[in-house]
């Protein structure tokens, strides 16, 4: 649920392929400072290649009456030089004009459910900015480190 009451859905991209072209729209404007020789297509592929449902990689989608919400990815590697990591947590993203309602909790709470039903021990993340949040979702830092041009918390959760 939403905090203004209205009912939200969290269900397979794969199942929903209609939302790539604006997600990958959505996700390359957001972290494109991070990767300077990812394109829109790159984007694109990369969600193309997550429309699975039983095994890593996969992505979500969270949708009210059609509208597209927000999504997360469960991806196999998201820091090259951590290649011991994986699964992770990967584009957690809510659309702006829906931020601040709780989805992002839903989301995080939602992927963290997929680690029983996938067999997935433990789940890694990193983030710049948001180590409060996922800590108060039960997220336990691991180490904090260089990612491209910032400064990043990578965390876990055991499943």
């Amino acid at each position: 649920r939403i905090k203004s009451g209205n009912a939200m859905d969290i269900r397979y991209l794969a199942d929903n392929t209609e939302f790539i072209p604006r997600l990958a729209k959505l996700l390359h404007a957001e972290w494109d400072f991070l990767y300077p020789d990812a394109t829109i297509q790159t984007r694109y592929d990369r969600l193309v290649s997550y429309c699975n449902r039983d095994r890593v990689p996969l992505s979500f989608v969270a949708l009210d009456d059609g509208r597209l919400l927000g999504t997360y990815n469960i991806i196999l590697s998201d820091i090259k030089k951590h290649p011991e990591l994986s699964p992770w947590l990967a584009s957690v993203y809510v659309v702006k004009e829906y931020r601040g309602r709780g989805i992002g909790t839903e989301l995080v709470k939602h992927a963290m459910a997929q680690c029983g039903r996938l067999s997935i021990p433990r789940l890694y993340l990193w983030t710049d900015k948001q180590r409060d949040f996922y800590g108060s979702l039960g997220w336990k830092p691991l180490s904090h480190e260089p990612y491209q041009t910032i400064e990043v918390d990578i965390m876990y959760f055991e499943g």
